[in-house]
Formats: C-alpha cells, sequence, structure tokens
C-alpha cells in the first residue's frame, strides 16, 4: 500500500516568516533612532566650556597681591629744604654743602657780576644746559647772572622775601648787560624764550606776573630756580607756580593714590609716581615706597611735609 507524503504545514511558516520580519523591522529601528556618536564612536558636539560667574572672576582679580611697601627714614625737620620748598626769608636753612664756583664752571653764554658767585652743582649744570639752549636758538649772550647763593643775612630788608629762593643755592637772579641792541628785555623779545622753555631745563620762573594771588609776590622776570626735571616739567605741562604744584599734590595725591606723570625731557622719557606724605611730629619720618624701586626723590615742602617721586 503506498503511503503519501503530506505537504508542510503553511500556518507554522507564516508564523515564522512575520516573526522574522518584526525583528528585523526592530533592529533598523534601533539602528535608525540610536546616537550618531554610538554609531561612530566619536562625539559631534563641541566641548562645553564652563561659566565664570562675575563673583568668581572678581575674586580672582583681588586675589592679586598687592604692591610691598618698603621705607625710607628721613629726619622730620628736613621738610623745610628740598628741591621743591619753599622758602622764608626767617627760614633757617644751613649753607647748601653741594655749591661750586659759577665762574670755573660757566659756559661763555653768560656773563657774571663777579667771580665769587656759587651754585649748587646741579643747578649750576642745568642753567649751562639752559643757556647754551637759549644762545643756540637766540643768539644772544648778553644774559647776566647777577646773584647766585646769597646767605639770608646778605639780603636787605627789601629783598629778603622776593629774593629768599637764593639762600637755597638753587636759584638764580638775572639782568642784562649791555642793554639788547633790539632793544628786548627780559620779559620781551627773544627772551621770552627763557621762561617759556625753562621748564624743559628744569628751572621755573619763580614769580610770574599772573600768579601774584598765589605766591603773594609781584612778577619778575629776573629770578629763576631749579626745582629738578620731573618738578619743573610737571609745573610747565600744568602751568603752575611752585605754590599751586606744591598745594596740588598734597590735596590730590597720596601714597596709596599718587599721581601718574610721563615726565619725558631730560629725566629720559620715564613714567612716575608723585604723593605727598605728612611729616611725622616725631624725630624721623617713615616715607613709603614700593617694593623694588630704588630710583625715588624726597624733597620737603618747607612747611608740613614731603613731595616723593618714585621712578
Amino acid at each position: 500500500m503506498e503511503t503519501k507524503k503530506r505537504p508542510p504545514r503553511t500556518e507554522y511558516l507564516s508564523m515564522a516568516t512575520i516573526v522574522i520580519v518584526i525583528a528585523v523591522v526592530m533592529v533598523i529601528i534601533m539602528i535608525a533612532t540610536s546616537p550618531k556618536s554610538s554609531r561612530e564612536g566619536v562625539s559631534s558636539e563641541e566641548p562645553s566650556v564652563p561659566e565664570i560667574s562675575v563673583e568668581e572672576s572678581s575674586e580672582e582679580e583681588s586675589s592679586v597681591p598687592e604692591q610691598q611697601t618698603v621705607y625710607a627714614e628721613v629726619k622730620s625737620v628736613s621738610r623745610l629744604n628740598g628741591l621743591v620748598a619753599i622758602t622764608r626769608a626767617n627760614s633757617s636753612g644751613s649753607t647748601p654743602s653741594d655749591l661750586v664756583s659759577v665762574y670755573s664752571k660757566k659756559n661763555d653764554t653768560f656773563g657774571l657780576s663777579g667771580s665769587a658767585l656759587k651754585l649748587s652743582g646741579q643747578a649750576m649744570d642745568a642753567f649751562n644746559d639752559f643757556t647754551q639752549a637759549f644762545f643756540d636758538v637766540k643768539g644772544k649772550n648778553n644774559l647776566v647772572m647777577h646773584k647766585g647763593y646769597t646767605p639770608a643775612s646778605e639780603l636787605t630788608a627789601d629783598d629778603a622775601e622776593r629774593q629768599a629762593d637764593l639762600t637755597t643755592g638753587n636759584a638764580v637772579w638775572l639782568t642784562l648787560y649791555p642793554a639788547d641792541p633790539d632793544g628786548d628785555t627780559l620779559g620781551s623779545g627773544k627772551f621770552t624764550w627763557l621762561a617759556d622753555n625753562c621748564n624743559t631745563y628744569g628751572y621755573i620762573l619763580r614769580y610770574p606776573d599772573e600768579k601774584s594771588a598765589y605766591t603773594g609776590q609781584t612778577g619778575t622776570k629776573s629770578l629763576y630756580r631749579f626745582v629738578g626735571y620731573t618738578h619743573a616739567a610737571y609745573m610747565g605741562k600744568y602751568h603752575y607756580s611752585l605754590e599751586e604744584y606744591l598745594t596740588t599734590i598734597k590735596s590730590n595725591a597720596s601714597y596709596e593714590n599718587p599721581v601718574l606723570f610721563d615726565a619725558g625731557g631730560k629725566t629720559g622719557d620715564r613714567s612716575c609716581m608723585l604723593y605727598y606724605v605728612a611729616a611725622s611730629d616725631a624725630e624721623t619720618t617713615q616715607i613709603p615706597i614700593p617694593e623694588g624701586k630704588t630710583d625715588y626723590e624726597i624733597s620737603g615742602n618747607g612747611s608740613d611735609g614731603f613731595i616723593v617721586i618714585v621712578y
């Protein structure tokens, strides 16, 4: 008897096919929806930068160490002397220690009223530069140094206040001799160059006509005083008399908040800071100086404190 083969049951094949199709679809969906980085192994996003709050930034800046301070010790009484000290007829200043003979040090661009005249060494060197420049520009050589250093005891009663600066050894009283052939005077013609350019050489016109309200003296074109290149440059830039300059620095510049100034000129275009320090009641005064700064100048203001320049 012949046995017939039965065909496979199609319902089982259909079920298997459906399962396979579903599995394939699920795999495709998983691949399509998975992150790109997981497919390629490299993130496509840029690295994030951590945000810094204003408070954090401020704390960073404030954590920078402040400038350390050292101190220069000076005698408190020295507030009465110095390149910019206001000098009065009754000032008890001692004879300057660095006086030199003008006759032996002078150049040929100016004359002398006598061979015994003296000036401080630094004022003498600066005056030579000053008068040489004047001669080179204007060609005048009838300028005469009538007075240099003069002890207070030799000043007349009439001259005591007006010429008190001569006792410092840093001031000169000028005249013309012979009379200028062009009719010029110290305050006119080519000689106006002196007042206009003296600051470049460390000098100031001590009593300008327009500054009488500040200086207490009538103006004169004869008295020039050496105050140092930086002080003179500052006064020249802002058109200050000596009195105005000292008041300005005292009122507006302290060690904690100094005046910053680009001195230029003979100082070699150096920047500097200027400030006032009150004199102590003790025998000595401690002058604060930024640590590491070794180039500085200290001058008494003639009354109650010191003007400091730090380069």
